[in-house]
């Protein structure tokens, strides 16, 4: 039996429902890229590196976890069915690989 815990090329099933959700999805998708966006303008971080994926990674996936959780207060309204279905098939968002999900956005803003 192997301890190999990747799901369709990305780190841990976690990670990939995460990035699918966030990348299938348009107003996902641009509120993820425009939000990282101002994240790295505000931080200057440019550096490629395993610790600057991190990084954006963290926000990124705290970015969504907090608008999740906050969804209610804030607009008055119960979180629609495409966010509950992502909070659901994503799981543990403890397992979340930031720095994947950090590194798949900066490539994405790249391109």
């Amino acid at each position: 039996m192997s301890n190999n815990d990747t799901c369709n090329g990305w780190a841990n099933r976690e990670t990939w429902a995460f990035w699918l959700h966030v990348s299938k999805d348009r107003g996902m998708y641009e509120m993820t890229r425009d939000r990282a966006q101002g994240w790295i303008d505000a931080q200057n971080a440019d550096a490629q590196d395993d610790y600057a994926d991190s990084s954006l990674g963290d926000y990124v996936v705290n970015m969504w976890r907090d608008y999740l959780d906050t969804y209610a207060d804030e607009y008055g309204l119960p979180l629609g069915d495409s966010l509950i279905r992502f909070d659901h098939e994503v799981g543990s968002w403890r397992r979340i690989d930031r720095a994947e999900i950090g590194a798949a956005v900066r490539e994405d803003l790249d391109n």
